[in-house]
C-alpha cells in the first residue's frame, strides 16, 4: 500500500491536520465510522494496491489510504456472491492502466509508481449477466444475482 504521507506533507499544514484526522477515523479499531460515503473515485474502481484518486493530480485531495484499506477490509469480509459486483470491466482495467502509465511517463514520482499491481481482479473476467456500471437489456439484476434473496 503506498503512503499517503508524501501527498499531506505537499501543500498546506491545514490540509495534513485534516488528512491525519481523516486516517485516524479510518484506522480505529474498533472502527469508529459505521457508514462512509467516499467522494472521488471509490475504492472499488480502483485496484486494491492504491488509492487511484492519486492518478489525477485533481483528485489528489480525496486520496486517503486508510479509507482505502477499511474498505477492502469490508470488502473481504462480504459474502462471496457479492464480491463480483465489484470487479473491473475490462474497460476500466485499461484506464487504470493507462493512467499509471501516463503518469510514468510525465515523470511522477517514481517510488510512488513502480510497483506491481497484485489486486487479483486484475485478471477476472465479469461472470454473465454481470454490469458493472448498471442494468442493460436483458442483464440480471443484484437481486437475481442472488438468487431473488430480498435484502432489505
Amino acid at each position: 500500500m503506498l503512503s499517503l504521507a508524501r501527498f499531506a506533507s505537499q501543500g498546506n499544514p491545514s490540509r495534513a491536520r485534516e488528512v491525519a484526522a481523516q486516517t485516524a477515523l479510518f484506522s480505529a479499531e474498533p472502527p469508529q465510522l459505521h457508514a462512509i460515503h467516499y467522494v472521488g473515485r471509490k475504492p472499488w474502481y480502483c485496484f486494491r494496491d492504491f488509492d487511484c484518486n492519486r492518478v489525477l493530480p485533481y483528485m489528489q485531495k480525496f486520496v486517503n489510504d486508510a479509507a482505502h484499506r477499511r474498505w477492502w477490509q469490508v470488502h473481504d469480509a462480504m459474502d462471496e456472491r457479492l464480491k463480483p459486483w465489484c470487479w473491473l470491466s475490462e474497460e476500466q482495467k485499461e484506464q487504470l492502466w493507462d493512467a499509471m502509465d501516463k503518469r510514468r511517463q510525465e515523470g511522477a514520482d517514481p517510488e510512488m509508481w513502480n510497483f506491481t499491481v497484485t489486486d487479483p481482479r486484475k485478471d477476472l473476467v465479469l461472470p454473465w449477466g454481470v454490469e458493472v456500471v448498471g442494468r442493460k437489456g436483458g442483464q440480471r439484476t443484484l437481486s437475481e444475482w442472488l438468487g431473488g434473496r430480498n435484502w432489505h
